[in-house]
């Protein structure tokens, strides 16, 4: 596995532990829920913009470099399998659908639980998207994937302290909406890795 995916990963993971704190720091100071999934949907809708239209116009420029070349030849035929039409754009709002639904439940459920065992919830997708795929594909998973499985439920019960004494005092309805922001996680991540995956979704709007 190339060491960039597993940076992605890294960072991944550290932007949702760091978003937990902002947001239970959010709550202290008087913001509902609505207030904080808007602001957050709001302020990613206008940063993709941006990250879309810088894109769009690094292609642009490319594109007209490789055409002032000597003796350049460039197909600008588009391919009819890869043109994106307004199914394949509701398909990809589609997808998209789940991880709204992530954001409203898992910081629903900070309200209610800490956010170190927010995050450890969350993260549960991993056993989940195993579980629906193995389900799914009626194929039991091989033996590594089950002990990575059960490594993980232990360092989640150790992480977590529900061994311990403080077990008790966690909330059922902000482990509950926990458990549902994993599930609603691994639900964008098996549906992700289905939807067209060729197409830049950074470019959807302005392709």
């Amino acid at each position: 596995m190339k060491l960039k995916y597993l940076l992605s990963v890294f960072i991944g993971a550290s932007s949702y532990g760091i978003l937990s704190t902002i947001v239970v720091l959010a709550y202290g100071h008087g913001y509902q829920l609505g207030e904080v999934v808007g602001t957050q949907l709001l302020t990613g809708c206008i940063f993709a913009w941006m990250l879309a239209l810088y894109t769009k116009l690094k292609e642009r420029r490319k594109q007209r470099e490789e055409q002032g070349k000597p003796g350049s030849s460039i197909n600008t035929t588009v391919d009819s399998s890869s043109k994106l039409t307004w199914k394949k754009r509701l398909l990809l709002m589609l997808v998209g659908t789940p991880t709204a639904i992530t954001g409203l439940v898992y910081y629903h459920s900070l309200q209610y639980i800490p956010a170190s065992l927010a995050i450890i919830l969350l993260f549960q997708f991993t056993w989940i998207t195993v579980l629906i795929q193995a389900i799914s594909k009626r194929q039991r998973p091989n033996g590594v994937m089950l002990f990575t499985l059960v490594l993980l439920f232990g360092g989640t019960l150790l992480a977590a302290g529900l061994t311990g004494q403080t077990g008790g005092r966690f909330s059922a309805i902000g482990i509950t909406f926990g458990l549902l922001a994993a599930v609603s996680y691994s639900m964008f991540v098996l549906f992700s890795g289905k939807a067209m995956t060729s197409i830049n979704r950074l470019i959807v709007v302005l392709g």
